[in-house]
C-alpha cells in the first residue's frame, strides 16, 4: 500500500561556510522531529536534500534543505527509524 509523501523544506541565509556540517545536522535533526510530531517517518532512499548558494552582494550563502517522510502514524513514528523499499525499519 503506498502512502503519501511529505516534502519537509527549511530555507535560510548563513554568512560563513564553515557552518554548513553543523547547521545542516541541526536542521535535519529538526525536521525529523517535526515529521515524527506529525506521525511521518523520513524516507531512507530519499535521504536529504542540502542546496546552497554565495549571494557576493550580500557577502552570505542562502541555503535549503529538503528532506521527505511518508505517514505512518504518530505511535509508530516514534517505534520506526526509516521507509525502505515501502517497508518501516
Amino acid at each position: 500500500m503506498h502512502k503519501p509523501i511529505k516534502k519537509y523544506t527549511h530555507s535560510g541565509f548563513i554568512r560563513d561556510d564553515s557552518d554548513f556540517i553543523r547547521l545542516r545536522g541541526e536542521l535535519e535533526r529538526l525536521i525529523e522531529q517535526q515529521m515524527r510530531y506529525e506521525g511521518y517517518v523520513p524516507i531512507y532512499e530519499l535521504g536529504s536534500n542540502w542546496a546552497t548558494n554565495y549571494e557576493p552582494e550580500e557577502k552570505r550563502y542562502s541555503f535549503k534543505l529538503t528532506m521527505y517522510a511518508a505517514f505512518a502514524g504518530k505511535v509508530r513514528a516514534g517505534q520506526f527509524s526509516y521507509w525502505q523499499n515501502g517497508r518501516l525499519k
